[in-house]
């Protein structure tokens, strides 16, 4: 009967005369023409407050009718609920005796301010039929009624389960002491026993203090997980003591879920007499237990524990030790950190120190690094921190008379220094004896070098070192100079290739050839050229086509390509001319195709070149031009299953455009009052109801290359639908795909048979559904129908198979 008032307004009927609007109400049936329902809430809305007292007679009236119908008086108790005031509870309350209107009836009564109502309902419970009980008795409860904790009480040991669930709910809202002392005293079975739980926990919160802790004790030792832990919830704000009593009982217990949730609770309660509590036990407590205690008490946020917790940093198991690092990492500050970090072998204490939050940890740390013990943890430390601060003490330390420490130092500063220190670095790095050391700190300048920010005036710092540097540490600054690849760095080059330094020269070869930028190009190139010595022009013709290929040059496409047809000109070996074929495949340029033809003859080189020319003719589809479609044709019939493939997917992407079925009827726009885009997409119009009776128009606007926008075509909107149809003339019995996108929903038909249905919502995008079909040679009927939910709508479709566009499909609407 329920569901009569929630439906009751569904239509919007012809408008009737108020007038008559109460008597043909009380004989309201559901689905009445009359609509009598609806227009006796408007005219309640439409009536002031100071009114609504004769609106309130006439639905007394209709509700103390004999002749009224169930319906009718339903919702007249749906409407009293907004105007029904103290005169209307002696009809509300004779209606509690009938078990389908005692629900609507029992619903004005509860919003009543009146100890009456509570008296109706409460009274009623005595006799009422038993399918009204359960609701009175949650009504009783909602309004806190402490007279009718006697009636519930025994309604509790009711047959009927819902009514006992029910008034235990009831009890446990009302709260007051009796209530409290039955539901102490009482004990349930199966779902009833877990009404009784949830009554206790209702009756907890409106207890007081004193008569809360017995509830929660009855809920923590009789309930389940959820119950024991809403007990423990519960004594926390009212007993702390005993909370912290019960939450080491739970502790101890068998009951690792239930250990999880008291010390979860624990935690977030952040009450320091239960931490201590918790820590004062962990040395009679069991190894799993003792983890899971101090990863809670290391969430509590009372630092005042942690001298107890450090000592567990020693225990014998690895979970414990683990645990006491995390919740001292959670706790703790840069002493904290410290002292963990004389374990930092311990799984877990790196990413605890890592995480650790204290504004002192950094310093801390820093501080660590005059500790040998340390030093070495320390900047492990560091470097997973980010910490930046630490850069100028492990400055300090490249001069500590320690080659280890200097070494330690020097890893730090690769991490943690910046172009800042650039001269600090250079000035400690030119200060050592040893060659392997100065290589050391040099590595550690490249790696800053490279990432600088102001390339030019990190280098101006270390280039001021080379006049007077050896030979040996200047080979090393023209190998940085290489990453930096700014002017000052390639005059540096060209002052070692002319300074008659054979090994210097070498060394300046080989920075060119590994230069971060295009601009060694030339000074390679004419070394490629010219060098009589063979090694020599190998080095610089490998690092010339490195650099043609080298996305960081920023060259342009035909930049590039020129490069490649210089190196063509220089290069001898099959070893650099496969260099050159394997950086044609991004030149990204129609010229390139032109220089990698000839290589396609070359037995030797033909296996590199097929591949670089089916990566290069894919990466230039997009131009459709004659030459790519020509190298891809022949590219597909090659030995190599990898080229062949690939040229394949290049012909099949470029014959997508000719996929596209243009050549359409369409009917439409269909749409029916009051139906969603669901509702459309469900309904049979005239296209697929009655294909004799709908109306045809050939297809011109909103045609685009790859989207047929329908809204163009045919007009409509939200909720709309529209019919293409075509006919596919096939010169063979064949498989094909259908590859379609559609905004929103869509349904295909092949020969009047449906293939494919997807009501969807998405914007259209082409091939979003695929589908294989068989084609009957000779004519085919197709038939699309696409549905809008919301926006626009619009469709995507075309024909294809493996090889791309299928040949020789003619499209007749």
């Amino acid at each position: 009967m329920r569901h009569i008032i929630t439906s009751l307004i569904v239509f919007v009927l012809p408008i009737m005369a108020f007038a008559d609007v109460w008597d043909d109400l009380a004989k309201y049936e559901y689905g009445d023409a009359s609509n009598a329902a609806e227009l006796a809430d408007q005219l309640i809305q439409k009536t002031p407050v100071a009114e609504h007292g004769a609106l309130e007679d006439r639905l007394i009236a209709v509700i103390s009718s004999a002749d009224a119908s169930t319906t009718g008086k339903a919702f007249a108790c749906r409407l009293l609920q907004q105007v029904g005031t103290n005169k209307a509870i002696p009809a509300l309350a004779a209606l509690l005796q009938h078990a389908e209107l005692a629900h609507y009836a029992r619903l004005p009564l509860e919003r009543m301010e009146n100890a009456r109502a509570d008296a109706a309902m409460r009274d009623a419970l005595k006799t009422a039929p038993d399918d009204a009980k359960a609701g009175l008795a949650g009504s009783l409860g909602v309004r806190r009624d402490g007279a009718s904790v006697e009636a519930l009480r025994a309604l509790s040991k009711h047959q009927r389960q819902d009514i006992a669930i029910a008034s235990l709910h009831a009890l446990g809202k009302i709260g007051n002491a009796a209530a409290i002392k039955f539901l102490k005293s009482a004990s349930f079975e199966g779902l009833v026993k877990t009404a009784h739980m949830e009554a206790l926990v209702s009756a907890g919160h409106a207890a007081s203090r004193v008569d809360a802790v017995g509830v929660y004790d009855k809920l923590f030792s009789e309930g389940n997980t959820a119950h024991r832990t809403a007990a423990l919830k519960g004594l926390i704000t009212v007993d702390p003591d005993r909370a912290g009593t019960l939450i080491l009982e739970a502790v101890r217990g068998d009951d690792a879920g239930m250990r999880q949730s008291a010390l979860g609770l624990a935690a977030d309660a952040k009450q320091g007499a239960m931490t201590h509590q918790l820590v004062a036990a962990l040395p009679s407590l069991g190894i799993a237990q003792q983890a899971d205690v101090i990863a809670s008490v290391g969430r509590s946020g009372d630092r005042s524990v942690i001298p107890k917790l450090t000592g567990f940093l020693n225990s014998d198991d690895a979970g414990v030790r683990a645990a006491s690092a995390g919740a001292l990492g959670r706790l703790g500050n840069g002493a904290t950190a410290k002292l963990l970090l004389g374990m930092s072998d311990t799984p877990g204490v790196v990413e605890v120190i890592t995480t650790m939050a204290a504004a002192d940890v950094d310093s801390a740390l820093v501080d660590a690094l005059r500790d040998n013990d340390l030093r070495s943890s320390a900047i492990k430390m560091l470097i997973a921190r980010g910490s930046k601060n630490a850069a100028p003490r492990l400055l300090q330390l490249t001069g500590d008379g320690s080659a280890d420490v200097r070494k330690e130092a020097w890893r730090g500063l690769a991490s943690l220094g910046g172009e800042n220190d650039m001269a600090g670095m250079m000035k400690s790095a030119m200060s050592y004896k040893s060659d392997n050391e100065i290589g050391t700190a040099l590595a550690t300048v490249k790696r800053i070098a490279a990432q600088a920010g102001d390339k030019n005036k990190t280098f101006d710092v270390i280039a001021g070192y080379y006049g007077d540097a050896s030979s040996s540490v200047k080979g090393r600054l023209l190998d940085i100079a290489a990453v930096v690849g700014n002017d000052r760095a390639l005059d540096l080059q060209r002052k070692a290739l002319a300074s008659g330094d054979e090994e210097l020269y070498g060394k300046a070869l080989r920075a060119l050839a590994n230069w971060s930028n295009a601009s060694a190009a030339d000074d390679l190139g004419k070394i490629a050229q010219n060098s009589k010595n063979d090694t020599d022009k190998i080095l610089a013709l490998r690092g010339y086509i490195r650099l043609a290929g080298l996305s960081e040059s920023r060259l342009s496409g035909g930049e590039r390509t020129a490069m490649f047809k210089q190196a063509i000109g220089m290069a001898e070996r099959p070893e650099e001319k496969r260099l050159i074929i394997g950086g044609l495949r991004n030149a990204g340029t129609p010229e390139a195709l032109e220089i990698i033809k000839p290589f396609l003859k070359d037995e030797a080189l033909k296996t590199d070149a097929e591949l670089s020319a089916a990566d290069l003719v894919w990466n230039l589809r997009a131009t459709k031009s004659e030459a790519v479609v020509a190298l891809a044709n022949q590219l597909a019939s090659s030995e190599n299953a990898t080229v062949s493939k690939k040229a394949r997917d290049t012909l099949a992407d470029l014959s997508k455009a000719d996929a596209y079925v243009r050549a359409w009827m369409v009917s439409g726009p269909y749409r029916e009052e009051g139906k969603d885009g669901n509702a459309v997409f469900k309904t049979a119009y005239p296209p697929e109801k009655d294909p004799g009776s709908a109306k045809w128009s050939n297809l011109v606007k909103g045609v685009g290359k790859e989207v047929i926008n329908l809204e163009a075509a045919v007009g409509g909107g939200d909720h709309y639908g529209a019919y293409l149809k075509t006919n596919i003339h096939s010169p063979s019995a064949q498989e094909v795909r259908f590859e379609m996108g559609s905004d929103d929903g869509i349904k295909v038909w092949l020969n009047d048979k449906v293939v494919h249905s997807n009501m969807t919502s998405r914007g259209c995008t082409p091939g979003q559904d695929v589908v294989k079909v068989q084609l009957n040679k000779g004519a085919n009927k197709l038939m699309v129908k696409v549905v809008d939910l919301s926006s626009h709508y619009s469709v995507s479709f075309r024909i294809m198979n493996d090889q791309g566009a299928v040949p020789g499909l003619k499209f007749v609407p």
